[in-house]
C-alpha cells in the first residue's frame, strides 16, 4: 500500500513539472509579431498568439492576416489535433462493429423468416390432406348406408313368383281363372269415379211470363273542354233532350280543372254515332248547356232566313239577264 502511494505522489509531481515546461515554452511562444511584450489589441483565434494593434495592422499585406471582430484576428488555419484524430478513428472503429453487428442480426432474421415460412406451408399441406381425408371417410360412410337401405326396400318389393306349374292347355288359356283360385284371399279393389255434375234444367217460357230484361250494350264517350262550372247534370239533360236516349255522365277530375272540365259519358252503342256528330256540338261555348238548345234553333232560323235571301237573289239575277237578252235580240232585228 506504501508503494502505491508513493508512486501516485511520483506521478502528481511528473505532472507538475510537465505543466511548468509547457508555460515556459508557451511564454517563450507568447509574442508572434515582435519581441515587445507590451498590452496586446487583439488575438488569433485558431491559435491564440497576442497581437499588437501596430502589428496587426502592417501584418494585413504581408502575411494576410485579417480582422474577425474587434477583439479576434486570423492569422494562421486552425491545425487538426491528435485528439480529433483519435475521436475519429474511434467513431469509425464503432460503426463498423455495429454494422458488423447489424449484419449479423439481419442474417439471423432472415433464417428464422424462411424456417417460419417453410413450416407455415408443410401445415397448410397438412392440413390439406386431413381434410381431404375427412371427405372421403364421410363418402364412404354415406355409401355402406345408402346399400343397407337398398336392401331392405327390395326385399319388401319382392314379386310373386310360382313354381312346378302345369302346362296343360286349359291352364293356359284361362291364366285369370287359375290365378284368382290360388289367391282366395285377395280381393280386386276398383278406381272410384267421381260421378258427373248435373246441369240445370233449362227453363223454357216466355220473356213477358219470368219479366227477363237483357243488359243493354253502351259505349263511353269522352267529352272536355267544357266551362269548369258546368255541371254533370246539365251535360247529361242537354244528350237526354237533344238525342231522346238515356245516358250516364261523370264529371273526371285532371290537372286542367280550373281552366276546363272534363266528362266521362256513357250512351247505348247505337245511338254512338248519332252523340258524336259535330253539327250537334257547339264549338268555342262557354254557355251552360240549359240555353244551348235555344241557340241551336236561332241557328236554325236564322239559316232558313239566309237561304230565302240567297233564293230572292238568285231570282233577281236570272230575270235581268232575261229582259237584257230579249232587248238585245229587239235591236239586232231592227237593223
Amino acid at each position: 500500500m506504501a508503494e502505491s502511494v508513493n508512486d501516485t505522489l511520483d506521478q502528481c509531481s511528473q505532472e507538475g513539472t510537465d505543466s511548468e515546461v509547457k508555460n515556459s515554452q508557451k511564454k517563450q511562444k507568447y509574442y508572434k509579431c515582435c519581441a515587445k511584450k507590451a498590452y496586446t489589441s487583439f488575438i488569433c483565434k485558431n491559435c491564440g498568439a497576442p497581437f499588437h494593434d501596430s502589428c496587426a495592422r502592417r501584418l494585413i499585406e504581408k502575411k494576410g492576416l485579417s480582422f474577425m471582430d474587434e477583439v479576434y484576428v486570423k492569422c494562421c488555419e486552425k491545425p487538426a489535433s491528435e485528439m480529433d484524430n483519435e475521436l475519429s478513428q474511434n467513431i469509425n472503429i464503432q460503426l463498423k462493429e455495429e454494422n458488423i453487428k447489424m449484419r449479423y442480426e439481419n442474417l439471423l432474421l432472415q433464417k428464422e423468416i424462411e424456417h417460419l415460412k417453410y413450416v407455415l406451408v408443410e401445415s397448410q399441406k397438412n392440413k390439406e390432406l386431413l381434410f381431404n381425408e375427412m371427405k372421403v371417410k364421410k363418402i364412404q360412410g354415406n355409401q355402406q348406408h345408402n346399400q343397407t337401405t337398398s336392401k331392405q326396400k327390395r326385399e319388401t318389393t319382392l314379386l310373386y313368383i310360382e313354381d312346378e306349374i302345369s302346362e296343360s292347355k286349359e291352364e293356359q288359356q284361362s291364366p285369370k281363372v287359375k290365378i284368382q283360385q290360388e289367391r282366395e284371399n285377395w280381393r280386386e279393389v276398383v278406381k272410384k269415379r267421381n260421378p258427373k255434375q248435373t246441369r240445370p234444367v233449362p227453363i223454357k217460357g216466355a220473356m213477358e211470363k219470368f219479366s227477363l230484361t237483357i243488359a243493354e250494350q253502351q259505349s263511353c264517350l269522352f267529352l272536355s273542354g267544357l266551362d269548369p262550372d258546368i255541371e254533370p247534370e246539365e251535360v247529361k239533360e242537354y244528350i237526354d233532350t237533344t238525342f231522346k236516349i238515356s245516358s250516364k255522365c261523370e264529371k273526371m277530375k285532371t290537372k286542367k280543372d280550373r281552366f276546363k272540365s272534363s266528362f266521362k259519358v256513357y250512351v247505348p252503342t247505337d245511338s254512338k254515332q248519332q252523340v258524336l256528330n259535330e253539327n250537334m256540338w257547339e264549338r268555342d261555348s262557354n254557355q251552360p248547356f240549359s240555353t244551348h238548345q235555344t241557340k241551336l234553333q236561332q241557328r236554325s232560323e236564322s239559316g232558313n232566313c239566309l237561304n230565302i235571301l240567297h233564293q230572292n237573289i238568285q231570282c233577281i239575277k236570272t230575270n235581268f239577264r232575261k229582259s237584257n237578252s230579249s232587248s238585245t235580240h229587239s235591236q239586232r232585228s231592227q237593223m
